[in-house]
């Protein structure tokens, strides 16, 4: 990759984690860069599509951190809290993503589904997720519901509590919390049982 596409792509992530797509704006992106104004245009033909490259790169690196974390197994349970276990572990080698998935969750995730859609974000994830899904709708485990519907779902409440989590850490880094939130393996099994809990059949 050229450098100076290398260093827009950077300030981009940067750009789109602390103001979200909505509140970015290419000037932003351009200066912190260190670029003119009209070179991120040529490389991506408007803001949306650097966003979209913006998510696809973050999730390419997320996915492999994860890869190297989740452990299969043939129990749907088990598999399941690996997943939330290996997702814990991404979100926290890459923060910046989960920070843009926050944004784009408050703009109703649209560039996310369509790039689940398109299989361009998070394709290895994603897929492994819906066949955990679909085995525990075979055994009789899980509820019958789609299963892209029960893996967007499952990531927005990953997303959504384990930064919660990063952001009272660093908010009051010298109070004591509770074990709860302080202790990582307690809250990502919290994090998994709630998770479970919007597909587990009851």
């Amino acid at each position: 990759m050229p450098a100076t596409k290398a260093a827009i792509l950077h300030a981009a992530i940067e750009i789109f984690a602390e103001k979200g797509y909505e509140g970015a704006s290419i000037q932003e992106i351009a200066d912190l860069a260190g670029v003119n104004k009209a070179h991120p245009y040529w490389y991506y033909s408007n803001k949306k599509d650097l966003y979209r490259h913006v998510l696809i790169r973050c999730t390419e690196q997320m996915q492999d951190v994860f890869l190297k974390y989740y452990e299969p197994s043939d129990d749907p349970l088990a598999a399941f809290f690996n997943f939330v276990y290996a997702y814990h572990e991404a979100a926290h080698h890459y923060l910046p993503l989960l920070k843009i998935l926050r944004w784009e969750m408050a703009q109703g995730n649209k560039t996310l589904r369509e790039g689940i859609k398109q299989r361009k974000i998070f394709p290895k994830v994603f897929n492994l997720l819906k066949n955990i899904v679909q085995k525990g709708i075979n055994q009789g485990l899980f509820k019958e519901i789609d299963r892209c519907y029960a893996t967007l779902a499952v990531f927005n409440a990953c997303n959504m509590g384990f930064f919660w989590r990063w952001d009272i850490l660093e908010t009051f880094p010298n109070i004591p919390l509770p074990r709860e939130i302080s202790d990582c393996e307690l809250f990502r099994r919290r994090v998994s049982d709630f998770c479970l809990s919007l597909i587990l059949l009851k």
